[in-house]
């Protein structure tokens, strides 16, 4: 049986609060504790409220339950991994698996109000006592295998070279969807679509339709996250997934009409899980009223606020005009506001807009449009990129010829990525006057400067021309050092004629091959695809269907596995 120290905190260890109100006393202690099972540890604490206050002149004994939770530290903060409540002794324990790489884990009790009530003769007097908030001490369980052998869920950041097979199947041919995979921002929670044999036979997962999953690299564990309330299958088709910095919030559309109450109009829809609630929430409405016709290709901000979407429905935006032309929409989960940032007062418009990406913040969101209305000089007749502020309320022109202010550029633009900072954009265009370099008549892949306004060829080989192949599923990390695409040319470091692999370009221009071999810089034998990078530019989730890059895995099915790069 594996057992792991959590704590050397004692009795001696107790913290001495002051509460309002209350008698002064040992509080809160982190304990010892041990894994109960093989494979598992478990993380105990003991929060000891204040015995005794004073009510009515009296001291009364308390002992409140009060919410904990167990946060675990990783690239970019504490992130919650477990929420629960003290026994009325002041107990608690989050049983989890063992993780693979070390990992620091801590125990937080948030402030917490409780009503003391004490007898005096016939009458009841009651005091209200605040508890203050408490952050346990961290304390760091060493892996239970060593980085990259395969232990549960693997390490959450393998060595450099890595690749990973992420175990997200439970049967050999669980099949992985035909929208994107994303990843948080710490590498940890991976976002997909999938169906039959993702879960186990006789699981929640029995609609014989793509589903949503979420699936953690730290315990290795595969869960449904497009369900009804009652935790089964949702009754249609969900995919297209975006998620939150932390991996609470994860955004994607459905065709379901059981995901959320109020769901009756048999279209797609845009929804958002969270993780900690468990709960799914419908998106495209206009307050109680659902969108009239489809709403698809949301995006969600960091903190899961923000929601920018794709809607055929005319009555969810501020000034409905009825036209077949698709526009963006940018909602406030917090306040209910809801913006159409590609809607101009024209009516009709000319074109239709789609394929959003919002920035950390939701103020900066890149989108497409086919509309000649929404900046001067776009007469290329074509879809073009374009990027709104909503700091400003301002809109402009993305993909524009190169050395140009305002004109557009001569060919069509599409699939922007923008990054976390909102500084860069990443997008794909067939046009050859954006950028230096371009001479191959294929589409390529793009990075387009906020602040100075100036693309960038991205796809090019080493000769700094563009690559002999088309470029396309681009994507960007937070700062834009680090941008992922996949490529079918042959001249990119590691290429198979015939086969798309994924690629890694950083700030100097650099690319490598990131749909490679474990501990190799060589492709495997299949096509790779659908990448997605952390915040740090370190790790990139893709697809392959190659039975080489990692041992094991002798069936050629489309997988999903994890790259760690410099």
């Amino acid at each position: 049986m594996m057992k792991t120290l959590l704590a050397a905190a004692t009795a001696a260890a107790a913290l001495v609060l002051p509460v309002a109100g209350a008698h002064a006393g040992p509080l809160e202690h982190a304990v010892e504790h041990s894994g109960d099972r093989a494979g598992t540890v478990e993380i105990a604490a003991t929060v000891l409220s204040p015995s005794r206050i004073r009510v009515a002149g009296a001291r009364v004994r308390i002992r409140p339950v009060r919410p904990v939770r167990l946060e675990m530290a990783t690239p970019a903060g504490w992130t919650s991994v477990r929420e629960g409540h003290t026994t009325r002794r002041g107990h608690v324990a989050f049983t989890l698996a063992a993780p693979s790489a070390t990992t620091t884990y801590r125990v937080v009790a948030p402030a917490h109000r409780v009503t003391v009530r004490k007898r005096t003769g016939p009458h009841v007097v009651s005091k209200r006592v605040r508890l203050p908030a408490w952050t346990g001490p961290a304390r760091t369980i060493v892996g239970a295998t060593p980085p990259g052998d395969g232990g549960p869920g693997g390490p959450v950041e393998p060595p450099v070279g890595a690749t990973r097979l992420l175990d997200v199947s439970a049967r050999e041919h669980g099949d992985i969807g035909p929208g994107d995979v994303v990843v948080s921002a710490d590498g940890r929670w991976v976002a997909f679509d999938g169906r039959d044999g993702i879960l186990p036979e006789g699981s929640n997962d029995h609609n014989n339709a793509w589903d949503v999953f979420l699936h953690d690299t730290v315990s290795g564990t595969t869960t449904l996250i497009s369900h009804d309330p009652g935790g089964q299958a949702a009754d249609g088709t969900s995919f297209g997934p975006r998620i939150s910095a932390d991996g609470r919030f994860v955004t994607f559309q459905s065709t379901a009409g059981d995901l959320a109450p109020g769901d009756d109009n048999e279209q797609y829809d845009v929804f958002v899980y969270d993780r900690v609630a468990d709960s799914v929430e419908l998106i495209s409405r206009n307050g109680a009223t659902v969108g009239i016709r489809h709403s698809i290709e949301p995006d969600i901000s960091a903190d899961g606020r923000y929601v920018a979407f794709t809607t055929y429905a005319a009555n969810l935006r501020p000034d409905p005009v009825v036209d077949n032309n698709t526009q963006v929409m940018r909602v406030d989960r917090t306040t209910g506001e809801r913006w159409a940032i590609s809607w101009r007062s024209t009516d009709p418009m000319s074109g239709s807009a789609g394929s959003p990406s919002i920035s950390d913040d939701g103020q900066m969101i890149a989108f497409t449009s086919t509309s000649a209305e929404l900046v001067g000089r776009d007469d290329n007749g074509a879809q073009d990129v374009f990027v709104y502020d909503a700091r400003t309320a301002s809109l402009r022109s993305v993909s524009r010829t190169a050395g140009s202010p305002r004109v557009t550029a001569a060919g069509v633009s599409g699939t922007p990525r923008i990054s976390g900072d909102g500084a860069t954009i990443v997008y794909t265009s067939g046009a050859d006057d954006l950028a230096a370099g371009d001479d191959n008549e294929a589409v390529d892949v793009f990075s387009y400067d906020v602040a100075s306004r100036v693309n960038t060829l991205v796809s090019h080989n080493a000769s700094g021309h563009s690559a002999d192949a088309g470029s396309h599923e681009p994507g960007v990390s937070r700062d834009g050092s680090a941008v992922v695409f996949v490529s079918y040319a042959t001249d990119l470091p590691g290429a198979v004629p015939g086969r798309g692999q994924v690629y890694a370009a950083d700030a100097s221009g650099r690319i490598e091959l990131a749909s490679a071999r474990d501990g190799s810089a060589s492709a495997g034998n299949g096509g790779a695809g659908r990448p997605s990078v952390s915040a740090d530019g370190r790790l990139i989730a893709f697809t392959s269907t190659g039975t080489d890059l990692v041992p094991g895995t002798a069936v050629a099915v489309n997988r999903l596995y994890l790259r760690t790069r410099p």
